[in-house]
Protein backbone atom coordinates (compact mmCIF):
# COMPACT_ATOMS: atom_id res chain seq x y z
CA UNK A 1 0.00 0.00 0.00
CA UNK A 2 1.11 3.57 -0.86
CA UNK A 3 2.18 6.00 2.33
CA UNK A 4 1.35 9.10 2.34
CA UNK A 5 3.16 11.80 4.09
CA UNK A 6 1.39 15.25 4.76
CA UNK A 7 4.08 18.36 4.28
CA UNK A 8 2.60 21.45 6.11
CA UNK A 9 4.34 25.12 6.44
CA UNK A 10 5.36 26.94 9.32
CA UNK A 11 2.00 28.21 10.21
CA UNK A 12 0.89 24.51 10.03
CA UNK A 13 -1.28 24.82 6.57
CA UNK A 14 -1.71 21.85 4.59
CA UNK A 15 0.79 22.45 1.44
CA UNK A 16 1.24 18.87 -0.40
CA UNK A 17 1.34 15.32 -0.04
CA UNK A 18 4.51 13.15 -0.67
CA UNK A 19 3.37 9.59 -1.93
CA UNK A 20 5.59 6.63 -1.84
CA UNK A 21 5.24 2.91 -3.32
CA UNK A 22 7.83 0.46 -2.27
CA UNK A 23 10.10 -1.43 -5.18
CA UNK A 24 10.80 -4.54 -3.39
CA UNK A 25 14.85 -5.88 -3.51
CA UNK A 26 17.15 -6.18 -5.89
CA UNK A 27 19.07 -9.14 -7.01
CA UNK A 28 21.24 -8.82 -3.94
CA UNK A 29 18.71 -8.47 -1.50
CA UNK A 30 19.23 -4.49 -1.51
CA UNK A 31 16.26 -2.94 -0.83
CA UNK A 32 15.60 -0.54 -4.04
CA UNK A 33 14.55 3.09 -3.88
CA UNK A 34 10.66 3.48 -3.89
CA UNK A 35 8.47 5.39 -6.63
CA UNK A 36 8.02 8.74 -5.29
CA UNK A 37 5.35 11.14 -6.13
CA UNK A 38 3.77 14.86 -4.95
CA UNK A 39 0.28 15.67 -5.13
CA UNK A 40 -0.28 19.42 -3.82
CA UNK A 41 -2.69 20.46 -2.17
CA UNK A 42 -5.81 22.66 -3.48
CA UNK A 43 -6.11 26.01 -1.00
CA UNK A 44 -9.74 26.23 -1.99
CA UNK A 45 -10.34 22.83 -0.61
CA UNK A 46 -10.53 21.69 3.08
CA UNK A 47 -8.24 19.46 4.48
CA UNK A 48 -10.74 17.00 4.35
CA UNK A 49 -11.32 17.35 0.97
CA UNK A 50 -7.80 17.42 -0.06
CA UNK A 51 -6.93 14.11 2.59
CA UNK A 52 -9.22 12.15 0.28
CA UNK A 53 -8.21 13.36 -3.06
CA UNK A 54 -4.40 12.63 -2.41
CA UNK A 55 -5.84 9.14 -0.88
CA UNK A 56 -7.72 8.64 -4.26
CA UNK A 57 -4.23 10.36 -6.53
CA UNK A 58 -2.22 7.81 -4.19
CA UNK A 59 -4.51 4.64 -5.12
CA UNK A 60 -4.06 5.33 -8.74
CA UNK A 61 -0.19 6.62 -8.21
CA UNK A 62 0.43 2.96 -6.83
CA UNK A 63 -2.01 1.06 -9.21
CA UNK A 64 0.29 2.76 -12.22
CA UNK A 65 3.87 1.44 -10.19
CA UNK A 66 2.61 -1.77 -10.53
CA UNK A 67 2.01 -2.42 -14.11
CA UNK A 68 4.97 -0.55 -14.96
CA UNK A 69 3.44 2.24 -15.69
CA UNK A 70 5.56 5.02 -13.56
CA UNK A 71 9.32 5.57 -14.25
CA UNK A 72 12.45 6.03 -11.82
CA UNK A 73 13.84 8.92 -12.54
CA UNK A 74 16.02 9.23 -9.58
CA UNK A 75 18.89 6.25 -10.62
CA UNK A 76 22.13 7.93 -12.10
CA UNK A 77 22.96 5.79 -15.26
CA UNK A 78 26.33 4.85 -13.72
CA UNK A 79 24.56 3.50 -11.08
CA UNK A 80 21.98 1.42 -13.01
CA UNK A 81 25.14 0.23 -15.50
CA UNK A 82 26.87 -1.35 -12.57
CA UNK A 83 23.99 -3.42 -11.24
CA UNK A 84 23.67 -4.28 -15.26
CA UNK A 85 26.37 -5.58 -15.33
CA UNK A 86 26.55 -7.43 -11.99
CA UNK A 87 23.05 -8.48 -13.33
CA UNK A 88 24.06 -10.13 -17.19
CA UNK A 89 27.02 -11.84 -15.56
CA UNK A 90 25.64 -13.67 -12.71
CA UNK A 91 23.11 -14.87 -14.41
CA UNK A 92 25.48 -16.01 -17.39
CA UNK A 93 23.65 -14.34 -20.31
CA UNK A 94 27.19 -12.25 -20.53
CA UNK A 95 30.73 -13.93 -20.48
CA UNK A 96 33.88 -13.15 -18.65
CA UNK A 97 35.48 -11.47 -21.80
CA UNK A 98 31.79 -9.83 -22.89
CA UNK A 99 32.02 -7.75 -19.67
CA UNK A 100 35.39 -6.94 -19.91
CA UNK A 101 34.61 -5.40 -22.95
CA UNK A 102 31.30 -3.74 -21.72
CA UNK A 103 33.31 -2.36 -18.58
CA UNK A 104 35.94 -0.55 -20.96
CA UNK A 105 33.41 0.92 -22.78
CA UNK A 106 31.79 2.59 -19.92
CA UNK A 107 34.31 4.21 -19.08
CA UNK A 108 33.89 6.55 -22.05
CA UNK A 109 30.27 6.00 -21.49
CA UNK A 110 30.06 7.14 -17.67
CA UNK A 111 32.05 9.92 -18.11
CA UNK A 112 30.12 11.23 -20.48
CA UNK A 113 26.69 10.28 -19.39
CA UNK A 114 26.88 8.33 -15.79
CA UNK A 115 26.43 11.65 -13.83
CA UNK A 116 22.89 12.12 -15.57
CA UNK A 117 19.53 10.21 -13.70
CA UNK A 118 18.30 7.68 -16.42
CA UNK A 119 14.70 9.87 -16.59
CA UNK A 120 16.53 12.92 -17.91
CA UNK A 121 18.69 11.12 -20.83
CA UNK A 122 17.96 12.09 -23.81
CA UNK A 123 18.74 11.39 -27.55
CA UNK A 124 21.13 14.55 -27.62
CA UNK A 125 23.26 13.60 -24.94
CA UNK A 126 23.87 10.15 -26.73
CA UNK A 127 24.51 12.24 -29.96
CA UNK A 128 27.23 14.61 -28.29
CA UNK A 129 28.70 11.79 -27.15
CA UNK A 130 29.01 9.96 -30.06
CA UNK A 131 30.31 12.92 -32.24
CA UNK A 132 32.72 13.39 -28.81
CA UNK A 133 34.06 10.29 -29.53
CA UNK A 134 34.03 10.47 -33.09
CA UNK A 135 36.94 14.02 -32.75
CA UNK A 136 40.24 13.89 -33.21
CA UNK A 137 42.37 13.82 -29.74
CA UNK A 138 39.59 12.38 -28.06
CA UNK A 139 40.91 8.65 -28.01
CA UNK A 140 40.75 7.13 -24.48
CA UNK A 141 43.67 5.59 -23.00
CA UNK A 142 45.38 7.09 -26.85
CA UNK A 143 49.02 7.07 -25.63
CA UNK A 144 51.10 4.14 -26.93
CA UNK A 145 54.79 2.68 -26.42
CA UNK A 146 57.33 1.83 -28.42
CA UNK A 147 60.42 -0.18 -27.43
CA UNK A 148 63.70 1.93 -27.06
CA UNK A 149 66.19 0.59 -29.91
CA UNK A 150 68.99 -0.42 -27.26
CA UNK A 151 66.40 -2.10 -25.10
CA UNK A 152 66.61 -5.70 -25.96
CA UNK A 153 63.45 -7.42 -23.84
CA UNK A 154 64.09 -10.53 -24.61
CA UNK A 155 67.43 -10.55 -22.82
CA UNK A 156 65.66 -8.70 -19.84
CA UNK A 157 63.12 -10.94 -19.24
CA UNK A 158 65.40 -13.50 -19.35
CA UNK A 159 67.75 -12.41 -17.31
CA UNK A 160 64.66 -12.42 -14.67
CA UNK A 161 64.30 -15.81 -14.79
CA UNK A 162 61.40 -16.01 -17.41
CA UNK A 163 62.43 -18.41 -20.05
CA UNK A 164 59.97 -17.48 -22.88
CA UNK A 165 57.33 -14.71 -23.66
CA UNK A 166 54.31 -16.82 -22.11
CA UNK A 167 56.09 -17.42 -18.96
CA UNK A 168 56.59 -13.44 -18.79
CA UNK A 169 53.53 -12.66 -20.21
CA UNK A 170 52.20 -13.84 -17.05
CA UNK A 171 53.72 -12.00 -14.07
CA UNK A 172 53.71 -9.07 -16.49
CA UNK A 173 49.78 -9.31 -16.30
CA UNK A 174 49.48 -8.76 -20.19
CA UNK A 175 48.72 -11.04 -23.02
CA UNK A 176 52.05 -12.97 -25.21
CA UNK A 177 50.62 -11.40 -28.21
CA UNK A 178 51.77 -7.62 -26.24
CA UNK A 179 54.91 -9.28 -25.22
CA UNK A 180 55.62 -10.25 -28.69
CA UNK A 181 54.64 -6.94 -30.23
CA UNK A 182 57.19 -5.10 -27.58
CA UNK A 183 59.73 -7.38 -28.41
CA UNK A 184 59.94 -6.56 -32.29
CA UNK A 185 59.53 -2.69 -31.86
CA UNK A 186 56.00 -2.58 -32.24
CA UNK A 187 53.57 -0.12 -30.49
CA UNK A 188 51.96 -1.17 -27.09
CA UNK A 189 49.28 0.32 -25.15
CA UNK A 190 50.92 2.86 -22.50
CA UNK A 191 49.42 0.83 -19.68
CA UNK A 192 51.15 -2.30 -20.59
CA UNK A 193 54.19 -0.79 -20.96
CA UNK A 194 54.15 -0.11 -17.63
CA UNK A 195 53.21 -3.27 -16.69
CA UNK A 196 56.29 -4.86 -18.29
CA UNK A 197 58.21 -2.49 -16.56
CA UNK A 198 56.73 -2.88 -13.25
CA UNK A 199 57.67 -6.79 -13.59
CA UNK A 200 61.04 -5.59 -14.79
CA UNK A 201 61.52 -3.83 -12.25
CA UNK A 202 63.10 -0.64 -14.06
CA UNK A 203 61.04 3.28 -14.65
CA UNK A 204 58.90 2.46 -17.64
CA UNK A 205 60.98 5.15 -19.50
CA UNK A 206 64.17 3.36 -19.34
CA UNK A 207 62.73 0.80 -21.87
CA UNK A 208 60.28 2.65 -23.80
CA UNK A 209 58.86 5.79 -25.64
CA UNK A 210 55.85 6.75 -24.81
CA UNK A 211 54.03 8.70 -28.13
CA UNK A 212 50.05 10.08 -28.18
CA UNK A 213 47.43 8.66 -30.31
CA UNK A 214 45.14 11.30 -31.14
CA UNK A 215 43.07 9.33 -33.94
CA UNK A 216 38.90 9.26 -33.24
CA UNK A 217 37.53 6.07 -32.30
CA UNK A 218 36.68 3.91 -35.31
CA UNK A 219 32.64 4.25 -36.59
CA UNK A 220 32.43 0.84 -35.44
CA UNK A 221 34.19 0.94 -32.03
CA UNK A 222 31.68 4.33 -31.13
CA UNK A 223 28.61 1.90 -32.52
CA UNK A 224 29.48 -0.58 -30.08
CA UNK A 225 29.18 2.17 -27.53
CA UNK A 226 25.80 2.97 -28.58
CA UNK A 227 25.04 -0.64 -28.89
CA UNK A 228 25.75 -1.67 -25.11
CA UNK A 229 24.02 2.05 -24.51
CA UNK A 230 20.83 0.95 -25.56
CA UNK A 231 20.55 -2.92 -23.73
CA UNK A 232 21.33 -0.87 -20.46
CA UNK A 233 18.61 1.02 -21.24
CA UNK A 234 16.48 -1.11 -22.90
CA UNK A 235 16.73 -3.11 -19.56
CA UNK A 236 15.61 -0.14 -17.46
CA UNK A 237 12.50 0.36 -19.89
CA UNK A 238 11.58 -3.45 -18.89
CA UNK A 239 12.15 -2.99 -15.36
CA UNK A 240 9.81 0.13 -15.14
CA UNK A 241 12.47 2.36 -14.53
CA UNK A 242 12.27 4.61 -17.57
CA UNK A 243 9.01 4.58 -20.01
CA UNK A 244 10.73 4.52 -23.56
CA UNK A 245 14.71 3.98 -24.49
CA UNK A 246 16.40 7.37 -25.68
CA UNK A 247 19.09 5.21 -27.70
CA UNK A 248 16.07 4.26 -30.20
CA UNK A 249 16.06 7.93 -31.39
CA UNK A 250 19.95 8.58 -31.31
CA UNK A 251 21.90 8.87 -34.72
CA UNK A 252 24.65 6.46 -34.45
CA UNK A 253 27.52 6.73 -36.97
CA UNK A 254 26.96 4.53 -40.06
CA UNK A 255 29.18 1.53 -40.08
CA UNK A 256 30.85 0.47 -43.15
CA UNK A 257 30.82 -3.44 -43.98
CA UNK A 258 34.52 -4.38 -44.03
CA UNK A 259 35.68 -7.15 -46.52
CA UNK A 260 36.44 -10.64 -44.75
CA UNK A 261 40.25 -11.67 -44.67
CA UNK A 262 41.01 -14.74 -46.58
CA UNK A 263 43.45 -17.01 -48.40
CA UNK A 264 43.70 -18.03 -52.10
CA UNK A 265 44.37 -21.36 -52.53
CA UNK A 266 47.60 -20.85 -54.00
CA UNK A 267 48.40 -18.47 -50.23
CA UNK A 268 47.36 -21.64 -48.73
CA UNK A 269 49.60 -23.73 -50.38
CA UNK A 270 52.51 -21.17 -49.55
CA UNK A 271 51.44 -21.73 -45.77
CA UNK A 272 51.50 -25.20 -45.52
CA UNK A 273 54.48 -25.53 -47.59
CA UNK A 274 56.30 -23.14 -44.77
CA UNK A 275 54.84 -25.09 -42.08
CA UNK A 276 56.80 -27.97 -42.87
CA UNK A 277 59.93 -26.51 -41.76
CA UNK A 278 57.82 -25.55 -38.47
CA UNK A 279 57.57 -27.44 -34.98
CA UNK A 280 55.24 -30.22 -34.86
CA UNK A 281 52.85 -28.69 -32.84
CA UNK A 282 52.44 -25.65 -34.65
CA UNK A 283 52.25 -27.34 -37.68
CA UNK A 284 49.19 -29.35 -36.34
CA UNK A 285 47.24 -26.11 -34.39
CA UNK A 286 47.69 -24.22 -37.99
CA UNK A 287 46.73 -27.47 -39.81
CA UNK A 288 43.33 -27.87 -37.87
CA UNK A 289 42.98 -24.22 -38.27
CA UNK A 290 42.95 -24.44 -42.05
CA UNK A 291 40.55 -27.70 -42.56
CA UNK A 292 38.02 -27.13 -39.99
CA UNK A 293 37.81 -23.50 -40.03
CA UNK A 294 37.52 -23.43 -35.82
CA UNK A 295 38.35 -20.50 -34.14
CA UNK A 296 41.55 -20.56 -32.44
CA UNK A 297 39.96 -20.69 -28.89
CA UNK A 298 37.78 -23.80 -30.06
CA UNK A 299 41.09 -25.47 -31.54
CA UNK A 300 43.09 -24.92 -28.04
CA UNK A 301 40.12 -25.77 -26.41
CA UNK A 302 40.24 -29.64 -28.50
CA UNK A 303 40.82 -32.65 -25.61
CA UNK A 304 41.88 -36.09 -27.23
CA UNK A 305 38.79 -37.43 -25.85
CA UNK A 306 37.03 -35.26 -28.69
CA UNK A 307 38.73 -36.91 -31.32
CA UNK A 308 37.13 -39.95 -32.81
CA UNK A 309 39.52 -42.16 -34.72
CA UNK A 310 37.30 -44.77 -36.04
CA UNK A 311 34.56 -41.61 -37.59
CA UNK A 312 38.00 -39.38 -38.44
CA UNK A 313 36.01 -36.52 -36.49
CA UNK A 314 36.33 -33.66 -34.41
CA UNK A 315 33.77 -32.88 -31.23
CA UNK A 316 33.70 -29.23 -30.76
CA UNK A 317 32.49 -28.61 -27.18
CA UNK A 318 34.40 -26.44 -25.47
CA UNK A 319 37.11 -22.98 -25.92
CA UNK A 320 40.01 -21.53 -24.41
CA UNK A 321 39.48 -17.57 -23.44
CA UNK A 322 41.75 -15.12 -21.71
CA UNK A 323 40.71 -11.96 -19.72
CA UNK A 324 42.90 -10.28 -17.46
CA UNK A 325 41.34 -10.89 -14.16
CA UNK A 326 40.84 -14.53 -14.93
CA UNK A 327 43.59 -15.66 -16.55
CA UNK A 328 43.47 -18.59 -19.08
CA UNK A 329 39.60 -20.72 -19.16
CA UNK A 330 37.78 -22.66 -20.50
CA UNK A 331 34.32 -21.88 -21.55
CA UNK A 332 31.40 -23.07 -22.88
CA UNK A 333 30.68 -22.21 -26.86
CA UNK A 334 29.19 -19.09 -27.73
CA UNK A 335 26.22 -20.96 -28.48
CA UNK A 336 24.66 -24.00 -29.09
CA UNK A 337 25.23 -24.72 -32.46
CA UNK A 338 28.59 -24.13 -31.88
CA UNK A 339 28.57 -27.93 -30.42
CA UNK A 340 29.24 -29.46 -33.17
CA UNK A 341 31.38 -32.59 -35.35
CA UNK A 342 33.62 -31.84 -37.71
CA UNK A 343 34.71 -34.75 -40.19
CA UNK A 344 38.69 -34.13 -40.41
CA UNK A 345 41.04 -35.10 -43.99
CA UNK A 346 42.51 -38.71 -43.80
CA UNK A 347 46.00 -36.19 -43.78
CA UNK A 348 44.73 -34.24 -41.12
CA UNK A 349 44.01 -37.87 -38.60
CA UNK A 350 47.99 -38.93 -39.99
CA UNK A 351 49.34 -35.49 -38.64
CA UNK A 352 47.69 -35.60 -35.67
CA UNK A 353 48.77 -39.37 -34.68
CA UNK A 354 52.31 -38.20 -35.45
CA UNK A 355 52.09 -35.10 -33.00
CA UNK A 356 50.86 -37.61 -30.31
CA UNK A 357 53.55 -39.94 -31.18
CA UNK A 358 56.89 -37.49 -31.83
CA UNK A 359 55.92 -34.34 -29.08
CA UNK A 360 52.96 -35.31 -27.24
CA UNK A 361 54.01 -38.31 -25.55
CA UNK A 362 57.76 -37.52 -25.18
CA UNK A 363 57.27 -33.87 -23.46
CA UNK A 364 54.58 -35.89 -21.07
CA UNK A 365 57.51 -38.71 -20.61
CA UNK A 366 60.43 -35.59 -20.32
CA UNK A 367 58.61 -33.71 -17.96
CA UNK A 368 57.58 -36.16 -15.40
CA UNK A 369 56.76 -34.76 -11.58
CA UNK A 370 56.55 -31.38 -13.24
CA UNK A 371 53.63 -32.37 -15.76
CA UNK A 372 50.48 -30.39 -14.83
CA UNK A 373 48.16 -31.62 -17.62
CA UNK A 374 45.18 -33.93 -16.16
CA UNK A 375 42.43 -32.20 -18.23
CA UNK A 376 43.75 -33.79 -21.23
CA UNK A 377 44.18 -31.10 -23.31
CA UNK A 378 45.65 -31.83 -27.43
CA UNK A 379 48.01 -29.04 -27.27
CA UNK A 380 49.85 -27.82 -24.13
CA UNK A 381 52.34 -25.33 -22.65
CA UNK A 382 55.85 -26.88 -23.41
CA UNK A 383 57.56 -24.50 -21.09
CA UNK A 384 56.21 -23.36 -17.65
CA UNK A 385 53.05 -24.83 -16.30
CA UNK A 386 53.58 -27.79 -18.37
CA UNK A 387 51.03 -29.60 -19.60
CA UNK A 388 48.99 -27.01 -18.88
CA UNK A 389 46.17 -25.38 -21.77
CA UNK A 390 47.71 -22.74 -23.77
CA UNK A 391 47.40 -19.15 -23.62
CA UNK A 392 44.77 -18.31 -26.72
CA UNK A 393 46.78 -15.13 -27.92
CA UNK A 394 49.59 -17.59 -27.96
CA UNK A 395 48.13 -18.68 -31.57
CA UNK A 396 47.49 -15.45 -32.78
CA UNK A 397 51.50 -14.51 -31.98
CA UNK A 398 52.85 -17.41 -33.75
CA UNK A 399 50.98 -16.24 -36.92
CA UNK A 400 51.96 -13.15 -37.01
CA UNK A 401 55.86 -14.10 -36.05
CA UNK A 402 55.86 -17.22 -38.54
CA UNK A 403 54.58 -14.63 -41.65
CA UNK A 404 57.32 -12.27 -41.29
CA UNK A 405 60.10 -14.97 -41.27
CA UNK A 406 58.80 -17.10 -44.31
CA UNK A 407 57.97 -13.68 -46.46
CA UNK A 408 53.64 -14.23 -46.53
CA UNK A 409 51.09 -11.95 -46.35
CA UNK A 410 49.88 -10.85 -43.03
CA UNK A 411 48.74 -13.99 -41.01
CA UNK A 412 45.54 -13.68 -38.27
CA UNK A 413 44.05 -17.29 -37.10
CA UNK A 414 40.66 -16.00 -37.40
CA UNK A 415 41.53 -15.38 -41.26
CA UNK A 416 41.79 -19.63 -41.85
CA UNK A 417 37.97 -19.53 -40.59
CA UNK A 418 37.01 -17.07 -43.44
CA UNK A 419 39.16 -19.25 -45.61
CA UNK A 420 37.75 -22.38 -44.92
CA UNK A 421 34.22 -20.80 -45.87
CA UNK A 422 35.14 -19.46 -48.51
CA UNK A 423 36.44 -22.80 -50.04
CA UNK A 424 33.30 -24.64 -48.74
CA UNK A 425 30.94 -21.55 -50.71
CA UNK A 426 33.44 -21.99 -53.79
CA UNK A 427 32.68 -25.26 -53.95
CA UNK A 428 28.93 -24.93 -54.07
CA UNK A 429 27.80 -25.61 -50.54
CA UNK A 430 24.69 -23.96 -49.41
CA UNK A 431 24.40 -20.96 -46.57
CA UNK A 432 23.04 -24.21 -43.90
CA UNK A 433 25.83 -26.48 -44.23
CA UNK A 434 28.74 -23.66 -44.16
CA UNK A 435 27.05 -22.15 -41.11
CA UNK A 436 27.07 -25.85 -39.39
CA UNK A 437 30.70 -26.50 -40.34
CA UNK A 438 31.95 -23.06 -38.48
CA UNK A 439 29.45 -23.07 -35.48
CA UNK A 440 27.29 -20.34 -36.56
CA UNK A 441 23.75 -19.63 -34.88
CA UNK A 442 22.03 -19.84 -38.09
CA UNK A 443 22.24 -19.44 -42.00
CA UNK A 444 21.61 -15.71 -41.59
CA UNK A 445 24.65 -15.34 -39.28
CA UNK A 446 26.74 -16.97 -42.73
CA UNK A 447 24.78 -15.15 -45.59
CA UNK A 448 25.59 -12.29 -43.60
CA UNK A 449 29.16 -12.04 -43.10
CA UNK A 450 29.84 -13.55 -46.65
CA UNK A 451 27.16 -12.28 -48.02
CA UNK A 452 29.77 -11.06 -50.84
CA UNK A 453 31.00 -14.93 -51.60
CA UNK A 454 27.60 -16.07 -52.12
CA UNK A 455 26.93 -13.78 -54.29
CA UNK A 456 29.41 -14.54 -56.43
CA UNK A 457 28.78 -18.45 -55.88
CA UNK A 458 25.41 -17.49 -57.03
CA UNK A 459 26.81 -15.75 -60.19
CA UNK A 460 28.72 -18.50 -61.10
CA UNK A 461 25.73 -21.31 -60.57
CA UNK A 462 23.73 -19.29 -63.16
CA UNK A 463 26.26 -19.06 -65.44
CA UNK A 464 26.88 -22.67 -65.08
CA UNK A 465 23.24 -23.13 -66.07
CA UNK A 466 22.85 -20.88 -68.76
CA UNK A 467 26.21 -22.54 -70.02
CA UNK A 468 24.36 -26.08 -69.57
CA UNK A 469 20.81 -25.36 -70.67
CA UNK A 470 20.96 -22.39 -73.07
CA UNK A 471 24.49 -22.74 -74.76
CA UNK A 472 23.84 -26.52 -75.40
CA UNK A 473 20.34 -26.42 -76.71
CA UNK A 474 21.68 -23.56 -79.35
CA UNK A 475 24.31 -25.82 -80.11
CA UNK A 476 21.61 -28.42 -80.82
CA UNK A 477 19.47 -26.18 -82.81
CA UNK A 478 22.69 -24.90 -85.06
CA UNK A 479 23.88 -28.76 -85.72
CA UNK A 480 20.15 -29.79 -86.40
CA UNK A 481 19.90 -26.78 -89.06
CA UNK A 482 22.90 -27.79 -90.36
CA UNK A 483 22.00 -31.21 -90.80
CA UNK A 484 19.01 -30.20 -92.29
CA UNK A 485 20.85 -28.11 -94.64
CA UNK A 486 23.06 -30.72 -95.62
CA UNK A 487 20.00 -32.80 -96.57
CA UNK A 488 18.68 -30.16 -98.96
CA UNK A 489 22.13 -29.77 -100.31
CA UNK A 490 21.94 -33.82 -101.13
CA UNK A 491 17.86 -33.71 -102.76
CA UNK A 492 18.44 -30.81 -104.47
Amino acid sequence: MANVTERRDKNGALVSFRIRVSRGTDAHGRRLKPFEATFKADPNRTERQNQKAAATFAADFERRCREGLVADHQQKFEVYSSYWIELQTSSGNVRPRTAERYRALLVRINAAIGHIKLGDIRPQHLNELYQSLAREGERHGGEKAVILPAVNLKDLYRAHGFHNAEAFCTAAGCSVVTIRAATRGERIRAENAQKIATALEMPVTRLFKLETDTRPLSAKTIKHHHALISSILESAVHEGLIVQNPAARAVPPKVRRANVQYFEPQDVARILQALEREPLKWRAILHLLIVTGCRRGEVLGLKWSDLDTTFKRLHVQRALYYTAQMGVFVSELKTDSSDRLIALPPQTMELLDRYRREYYEPLRQAAGDLWEGDDGFIFVSDCDHIGRPMHPDSATAFCVAFSKRHGLPHIHPHAFRHTAASILIHAGLDPVSVAGQLGHASAATTENIYAHMIADAKTRAANAMGEILLTSRRSLHETDDSTEADKNRKHG
